[in-house]
Order: structure tokens, then C-alpha cells, then sequence
């Protein structure tokens, strides 16, 4: 039985012997990555395209709640937001599209994948220690991002890619 089996494998393309050998949870975790990535950073550009300067006042209450007022005219705090938008969407964008590129069994989408998960990860801590009440938010968020480092940078996960 294992003879046949040898014989089979030896007998596929390379691709497919990759593909055979393959870590589990690679294509799962490329796929939620994508989806998860890709669906926030549309929602963003949605956010960025449909902003305008009258929703800074509903703006300006959110942060007052917690515990941060802004001490900023809402001219700026409507540009301070849509830099804050953009800046994000900066970051999903490249998460979708390594992302794609862990999907396609790819090196450079896993390196893509864990800078933006670190990033994202490192930015979550920083606007914890901006904002303390915010501390419990930013845990929650930094979860699936750290357990998709954890799982990159495994022995043989990073073995697959090189």
C-alpha cells in the first residue's frame, strides 16, 4: 500500500507534491485572513468615501465617552479621522494581499501577512496606552492577529514556504 503511494506521489507534478506536503490550516487561515482583511479595508474605503464634516459631532461624542474629549476644532478633528482611516486602510490593504499570496502558497504573501499582523498588533498596543478604557477593545482585536504569528512563524509553516 505505501509502495502505491510512493509511486502515485512520485509520479505528480512538483506543484502538487508541495501542495501534498502542506502544514495544516494554511489555506484556512489564508482564506479568513482575506476575508477578514479584505471585508475591514472595504469597509473603510466605504467609511473614507461616504465621511463628511458633520458626522465629526457623533465623532466627538464616541471619544468623549471614553474619556478622551478632543481639544480640536471639528475641521481638524474630520481631518485627524480621515488620516486615521486612511492610515488603516494602508495597513488591510497589503493584509488582504498577503493574505492572497499565504492562499497561493507563496513566501512573500506569509512575510506581507506577518509584518501587517504585527503592525496591526504593535498599533493596537500603542492606542491601548493612549486610551486605558480602550485596553479591553484593542485585546480582543489583537487576538486573530496574534495567533496568525504564532501559526507563520512555526517551524513548519516557515519550512513550507522556503
Amino acid at each position: 500500500m505505501d509502495e502505491e503511494k510512493n509511486e502515485i506521489l512520485s509520479e505528480q507534478p512538483e506543484e502538487n507534491k508541495i501542495s501534498a506536503a502542506a502544514p495544516r490550516g494554511i489555506l484556512a487561515f489564508g482564506i479568513v485572513s482575506c476575508l477578514i482583511f479584505g471585508l475591514i479595508g472595504l469597509m473603510l474605503l466605504f467609511v473614507l468615501a461616504v465621511m463628511r464634516p458633520e458626522d465629526v459631532t457623533r465623532a466627538r461624542a464616541i471619544f468623549t465617552e471614553t474619556g478622551i474629549p478632543p481639544n480640536i476644532t471639528d475641521a481638524e478633528l474630520f481631518t485627524a479621522l480621515r488620516a486615521g482611516v486612511t492610515a488603516a486602510i494602508a495597513l488591510f490593504a497589503p493584509l488582504a494581499a498577503g493574505s492572497v499570496g499565504v492562499i497561493l502558497k507563496k513566501e512573500w504573501g506569509r512575510r506581507v501577512t506577518l509584518f501587517g499582523a504585527f503592525v496591526f498588533v504593535v498599533w493596537m498596543c500603542v492606542s491601548a496606552m493612549g486610551n486605558p478604557l480602550a485596553a479591553g477593545r484593542a485585546a480582543a482585536l489583537i487576538v486573530y492577529p496574534g495567533i496568525l504569528i504564532f501559526y507563520l512563524t512555526s517551524k513548519n509553516v516557515v519550512k513550507f514556504f522556503n
